[in-house]
């Protein structure tokens, strides 16, 4: 607590003594403290108590901390009613702590709708379609972080992008990077339905890049969730809050597409849980940034849906011995932070008027390709399209021939008949799928010799 909150607590209780000395009593005369020194009144959200700081232009949370030490200042003050001095306690911080915490200061949703930007120490940079503003700190911008540097719209970034000319990074994937960073750290990542993969062997800047992204973002904003747990309620509940959620080397087993993801990646309302808490939903807000080691990692969804959710970025570069610096990303961020922000910054304006980058579309596409086992097997089986199949058949052979090879990852007969017939509409068109009193039929010919 600031020496302004303490002369502040001090002036609310020397006016006059209390009348009874109750938790109640003393709660309000410390929100009319704090309220005078904030000019802002109590906000109570996301579970906590909140005072405006007009000095950094940021709300802070009022925990049980402060409650202590403020309680102390007020040991000894007159009661009226009891005319006796007030006695602090431990049961009395709880129960004021407790009224501090009451309705009168609900406003629940208040942090939800925060202004598009930033706040730096000399000021909040609104980000909106038309360009970046510089406006002096408001309560009404609703900030929870301000970042400790000035705001320098000409600050330069030389070595962060020579790094990315280095690493192969084609423009448009650089492109690509400064609209997901920016969007990222303003809070809007969720709404451009992107997730961010990077691919590539050891020793090519991969890392550097994932360490440079991860150090713009403060703590408090970034989380680790493995991919399969977003669909977890307790793994979603981690993402709360934060405005990245990245994990560097994933495991190759972690890719498991689910609609966990694809809810998260779009900003969609997702139920969480937190351990002896009530559940509650809330709408994800965090850009999803994952790399990734050979083998590339299994897909399991094989929709549309899926694969326009992710932008892949393959590092193609590899740099041993002298090539290889150490420590780089810690180099770059102390030497070119305020120089970055800016370039991620305008990224996000980028991204507001004109839409996402072309990123690593060949890339998809072959790697949709290679993940696509009912168009594998077709292919491997040379499979014809000139008469038509029973289900239960086409779907025995897939299985015989992708179990060997590690394709068939759970995949149900249901799922397959659904994927078959989307890849036959796709490849042939017209019909390719027929009822007749035996059951349904696919327009393909298997081989008369079983897959080996």
């Amino acid at each position: 607590m600031t020496q302004a909150f303490e002369a502040a607590v001090h002036e609310a209780f020397g006016t006059g003594d209390l009348a009874r000395g109750s938790a109640a009593e003393v709660a309000k005369r410390f929100a009319e403290a704090i309220e005078r020194v904030s000019t802002q009144p109590l906000v109570h959200d996301y579970g906590r108590l909140w005072r405006y700081d007009p000095a950094s232009g940021i709300w802070t949370p009022v925990d049980d901390a402060a409650i202590t030490r403020m309680t102390t200042l007020i040991d000894g003050t007159a009661c009226i009613e009891s005319a006796k001095p007030l006695k602090v306690g431990g049961g009395l911080w709880r129960d004021v702590g407790a009224a501090l915490n009451a309705t009168p200061h609900d406003r629940s949703g208040f942090f939800a709708r925060p202004a598009q930007g930033l706040s730096f120490r000399n000021g909040f940079v609104l980000v909106t379609k038309d360009g970046l503003q510089m406006l002096p700190h408001s309560a009404q911008h609703r900030q929870r972080h301000c970042y400790p540097m000035d705001w320098d719209p000409d600050a330069p970034c030389e070595r962060w992008w020579q790094a990315l000319d280095e690493w192969g990074l084609l423009e448009n994937e650089q492109s690509f990077s400064a609209q997901a960073f920016g969007t990222g750290l303003i809070g809007l990542a969720a709404r451009g339905e992107k997730a961010l993969i990077l691919l590539g062997s050891g020793r090519n800047g991969k890392s550097v890049y994932m360490k440079v992204l991860q150090g713009l973002f403060p703590d408090e904003w970034r989380s680790s969730v493995p991919m399969t747990r977003l669909s977890d309620r307790f793994g979603a509940s981690q993402l709360f809050g934060k405005r990245l959620n990245s994990l560097a080397d994933a495991p190759n087993d972690d890719f498991i597409a689910s609609s966990g993801f694809k809810a998260i990646v779009s900003g969609d309302e997702i139920q969480a849980e937190q351990k002896y808490r009530d559940g509650f939903k809330f709408v994800p807000e965090c850009l999803l940034a994952y790399s990734f080691n050979p083998p590339r990692p299994a897909i399991t969804d094989a929709s549309d849906g899926f694969w326009r959710r992710i932008a892949v970025i393959e590092f193609r570069q590899n740099f041993d011995g002298a090539a290889r610096i150490e420590g780089l990303a810690d180099i770059i961020l102390e030497a070119e932070r305020p120089g970055i922000m800016a370039w991620a910054l305008n990224g996000a304006v980028d991204r507001l008027r004109r839409g996402w980058a072309p990123c690593g579309v060949d890339v998809t596409a072959e790697w949709r390709h290679a993940e696509d086992p009912i168009g594998l097997w077709l292919a491997d089986i040379d499979a014809q399209h000139d008469d038509w199949t029973p289900a239960h058949e086409l779907f025995t052979h897939f299985k015989r021939w992708a179990e060997p090879r590690n394709r068939l990852r759970g995949l149900g007969d249901r799922t397959f008949y659904e994927r078959l017939h989307q890849h036959l509409a796709q490849t042939l068109g017209g019909d390719v799928k027929i009822r007749t009193k035996a059951g349904f039929q696919y327009r393909v010919v298997l081989p008369t010799r079983w897959p080996s």
